[in-house]
């Protein structure tokens, strides 16, 4: 069992107790163990910090005795762990304490909003990490560039300051931050990332092994094969390895576009590649479930395209063939990082417009459907399976809890040559009140916007442009309509996050049994419509928290 760890808190200008409370949190997240709360500097003993893996200061210090000094060095020299976050550096001149952290505060203006660069991306501490703003208060601090490592930075007056930075220090390891002044900084979720991987770091964690990946279909649909493996091979921890396709006009592509990886024409030859960690599946939407549990119960990672599958019980079957086999399945919902529904999300989750209590999505438009297997019912699942994935996905993460019942109507009117529907709506009525209606169509002639968001304080509008219609209580005024920009769009977010996951045990944004929800609604919605549109209530809400 890992030894616990020693915190020590205390001082005048931070919340100290809540921030003990937070720390804590990380640590035994991070590394399964339990935190004893020192608020003074007795633990400060060689007899004490043995019964200490690692100790993480959040303390402004005052004058430290030479003796207290003295036995942290003696710790962190025999191979104990020390982690510093802010005021951590805050200290009266100590050369024993200004070797282990590598630097001592000086001084600080007002806490405000500033950028946050990485300037070392190689260590595995900043992998998969993009620049970042955080509130927090700025430390000018005294520097030791001897021995230290810094992993990013804060710009002050043409100065770049360290703001994470890493030491080795005898046997031991130091990871030291000097962001962290209050909660504001403790909810940032890269604070929380660069907090959680530098105490590893300082436990002594070994980088960890890079995976080997692959995809199953190179198809020309959206090239969708390159994309997935270009995706990954830009971030830290992935390493192509193989593809994976029956055509072989699709396999000659391949050997063009990736000259150096495996090409294959079969599953069954895929899993004879050495190497294959994780593998991606983007064959049509009726396959995914027999391709994606045959890699699972060989002992892969898969990764399939959404829509996860064409019912649920098809997606039941993978998140039951990931459990056996102690491995991950996923569904690549990237348009979660979407820079307008980011925005929209904000927004809603801001409180800026109240309790939402109504959503009108919409896609589609009038026109006839292409003859390709995305309009064949058998294939592709229906109309609501291909832009519903993402809509319903977009819904479920706009209104909180469970959903009552759905109610759906789809009709065929017009394109006879194909067996999708023509058109869809489907309307999800949630426990909380809120009804949200999607609607999909090959036969509407006249369009809607993207999203019309009703709350009890205020509205949104987003028409696929690059910025939301605000209406809301501003200045006084009621019902004032304000543009506000849309986020980045940030798709490389889904394969970092996936690999934070497996290299490094970190949660999961995205989960296989979100992808399962979505099929279920559309699925709840055909069976409404099949019945006269009365309402279906949606399998496996009962796995989903009440709001």
């Amino acid at each position: 069992m890992a030894k616990p760890w020693l915190m020590l808190v205390g001082g005048k200008w931070h919340a100290f107790q809540q921030a003990a409370d937070v720390f804590s949190g990380v640590l035994a997240e991070a590394l399964g163990v339990k935190t004893t709360v020192a608020f003074d500097r007795k633990a400060l003993k060689p007899a004490a910090l043995a019964r200490y893996g690692g100790v993480l200061a959040y303390t402004e210090w005052g004058k430290v005795t030479p003796a207290e000094a003295k036995a942290l060095e003696a710790f962190v020299q025999g191979g104990g762990a020390l982690v510093g976050v802010h005021c951590a550096s805050d200290y009266q001149p100590n050369e024993t304490l200004f070797k282990l952290f590598g630097v001592r505060f000086r001084g600080h203006p007002p806490v405000d909003e500033f950028p946050v660069t990485f300037a070392d991306r190689g260590h595995w501490i900043t992998h998969r990490l993009d620049d970042f703003r955080i509130t927090d208060e700025m430390y000018l601090m005294d520097v030791d560039d001897s021995g230290s490592q810094v992993l990013a930075t804060m710009h002050h007056q043409g100065r770049n300051l360290p703001a994470v930075l890493c030491r080795n220090h005898g046997a031991g390891r130091v990871f030291y931050t000097a962001l962290g002044h209050d909660a504001r900084s403790w909810s940032n979720a890269t604070f929380r990332k660069l907090l959680s991987r530098g105490a590893c770091w300082a436990a002594g964690r070994a980088e960890p092994k890079a995976l080997g990946v692959a995809v199953v279909g190179y198809g020309g649909s959206f090239n969708m094969g390159k994309h997935h493996l270009d995706s990954m091979a830009a971030q830290f921890g992935f390493k192509p390895r193989a593809i994976c396709d029956v055509s072989p006009a699709r396999q000659l592509q391949a050997r063009q576009d990736f000259p150096d990886l495996a090409v294959v024409g079969s599953t069954k030859d895929l899993l004879k590649v050495d190497g294959v960690d994780l593998v991606t599946c983007i064959t049509p939407h009726n396959v995914h479930a027999p391709v994606t549990v045959e890699l699972l119960n060989a002992g892969k990672n898969v990764v399939v395209e959404k829509p996860m599958a064409i019912d649920t019980k098809e997606c039941t079957a993978m998140i039951d063939a990931a459990r056996k086999n102690k491995v991950m399945v996923n569904v690549y919902h990237n348009r979660r990082y979407d820079g307008d529904f980011i925005t929209l999300r904000q927004i809603v989750q801001s409180g800026a417009v109240g309790d939402v209590f109504q959503i009108e999505a919409f896609s589609g438009g009038f026109g006839e459907p292409g003859t390709w297997w995305r309009s064949d019912k058998a294939i592709s699942g229906g109309i609501a399976h291909d832009w519903g994935a993402h809509f319903l996905d977009w819904i479920t993460h706009l209104v909180p809890g469970r959903i009552k019942h759905v109610i759906g109507r789809f009709r065929k009117k017009a394109w006879v040559h194909t067996t999708n529907e023509d058109h869809a709506q489907i309307f999800v009525h949630f426990e909380n009140g809120c009804i949200a209606e999607f609607e999909t169509s090959q036969l509407a002639a006249v369009g809607k916007p993207k999203f019309r968001i009703l709350g009890e304080k205020g509205g949104i509008l987003q028409d696929h442009n690059d910025y939301v219609k605000l209406f809301a209580e501003a200045s006084g005024i009621r019902g004032r309509e304000m543009q506000v920009r849309t986020a980045k769009t940030v798709w490389h977010r889904y394969y970092q996050q996936l690999g934070d996951y497996l290299l490094l045990g970190e949660a999961l944004e995205i989960t296989a049994e979100e992808g399962r929800r979505n099929i279920a609604i559309v699925e709840a919605a055909e069976k409404s419509s099949a019945k006269g549109g009365v309402p279906v209530p949606v399998p496996y809400e009962d796995l989903i928290p009440k709001a």
